[in-house]
């Protein structure tokens, strides 16, 4: 550069050189002379355009941002704009009627936060509208009403674990009015109306028979009827039936109620129902609590507490032990008086009271005995590895939610995991 310059002045080439013909440091003479090339009027001149280019891309770039926020406001405007169907008139958002022809504006449309119609998933874990609760309930009660107390009880059971994954709102009682339709179905399911056994049926019992014995010819005999006791004249009883009897029934209606809920789109978690988007987003607590809802029975006893006794095969009652009692009534002979032959009459029997039956000793008339597996509970024995949470702490992070400065891949950052003592159900398996 320095030779180009020195060129340009008209001067030698070797003036740039030492004097003393030399290389190496220049004099102070020499850098002096160095110094005043340098600033000569070519150098000043390329500096110049160098910041005129630096202001030309400033200015440019200042107007594109210009440019975008103009066009990013006149689309907001224009979002909020919304045009009359009759004259395509303008109108703003807050309009009600037409500017122009004087017509009444569509309604605005809303946008939904979150999620499609029946439930929203939010973050990690899913939120059910209480729809779909109402929805179950409502199966719960058609059931119930068709008799079919079984398929009515495992809707009222969905419909309570659907429950828990709604959104928590206080003046909610979906969670009472399901857990009652779950007694309701319970107490249904267990008892069942069937003919008095005492009076078979007709309502009314022998209170007293008579006749003459051995002389047929002057056979006579007196019948006096009462109101049964047992059934109060209905010729019905309503019972509890035997427990073998509820398990088969139960049986069919869990059958039915998975092709019921397999046409309606819904996938099992566990023994729960749920939509299937839904499935997909909970989280491992939200799954938890959902498999706790609905776990499996006790499986000697399928969730009764109760199985038949085997003494009296499950009615409660056995036939009157008392000697010559015959469905209730027993014989007395008379003998004397004014008829030479012998009377026989039929009377009450005092040990069962003329109904024919005693109270089973073994079962207290119950028709069934305590379960020796759950002791009357009718589920399992809780998990001991999780205390019946269903969740325990996760393997891999030990609950931080983070494995080596990222989300833990375990249990996606939630901290926990599915226990896998019980499967996440929370009940000894």
């Amino acid at each position: 550069m320095h030779r180009a310059l020195a060129q340009l002045e008209g001067e030698a080439p070797a003036r740039l050189l030492p004097t003393n013909g030399r290389v190496g440091r220049p004099s102070l003479i020499e850098s002096a002379e160095q110094n005043s090339l340098s600033n000569s009027p070519l150098d000043r001149k390329g500096e110049t355009d160098i910041i005129a280019q630096m202001v030309r891309v400033f200015v440019l770039r200042t107007w594109l941002f210009i440019l975008l926020g103009c066009v990013l406001l006149v689309s907001t405007a224009y979002a909020a704009l919304r045009i009359c169907p009759a004259c395509a008139y303008e109108a703003s958002s807050a309009d009600v009627n037409c500017g122009h022809c004087g017509k009444a504006l569509p309604a605005k449309e809303t946008v939904r936060e979150v999620g499609p119609a029946d439930h929203a998933v939010r973050g990690r874990g899913a939120v059910v509208s209480s729809a779909v609760v109402i929805a179950e309930g409502r199966l719960a009660r058609k059931y119930l009403k068709a008799g079919q107390a079984d398929l009515a009880l495992f809707f009222a059971r969905n419909a309570l674990a659907l429950e828990a994954l709604t959104a928590r709102d206080g003046a909610s009682n979906l969670a009472k009015r399901a857990a009652e339709l779950v007694e309701e179905a319970t107490s249904a399911a267990r008892t069942l109306n069937r003919p008095c056994r005492t009076c078979e049926g007709s309502g009314k019992v022998i209170k007293e028979t008579g006749g003459l014995s051995p002389s047929e010819d002057f056979e006579k005999t007196f019948t006096r009827w009462k109101r049964c006791g047992t059934c109060g004249g209905r010729g019905t009883e309503v019972v509890q039936g035997l427990v073998s009897d509820q398990m088969v029934a139960r049986g069919k209606a869990m059958r039915s109620y998975e092709v019921l809920q397999r046409g309606r789109k819904f996938i099992n978690i566990g023994n729960a129902w749920v939509p299937a988007d839904v499935a997909e987003a909970l989280s491992a607590r939200q799954t938890a609590m959902v498999l706790a809802s609905t776990a499996s029975p006790c499986e000697d006893c399928q969730g009764f507490g109760r199985l038949d006794c085997d003494d009296c095969g499950g009615r409660g009652v056995e036939r009157c032990r008392a000697r010559g009692c015959e469905g209730g009534q027993v014989e007395k002979k008379r003998e004397g008086g004014l008829i030479k032959d012998s009377f026989i009459q039929r009377k009450r029997c005092t040990s069962c009271g003329g109904r024919g039956f005693e109270r089973c000793e073994d079962c207290d008339g119950r028709g069934s005995i305590l379960c020796d597996e759950c002791q009357g509970r009718g589920d399992r024995e809780l998990c001991r590895r999780c205390n019946g949470q269903g969740i325990s702490a996760c393997t891999r992070c030990k609950g931080a939610g983070r494995y080596r400065g990222a989300e833990c891949p375990t249990c996606n950052a939630e901290g926990v995991e599915l226990c896998r003592g019980c499967g996440g159900d929370g009940r000894k398996r």
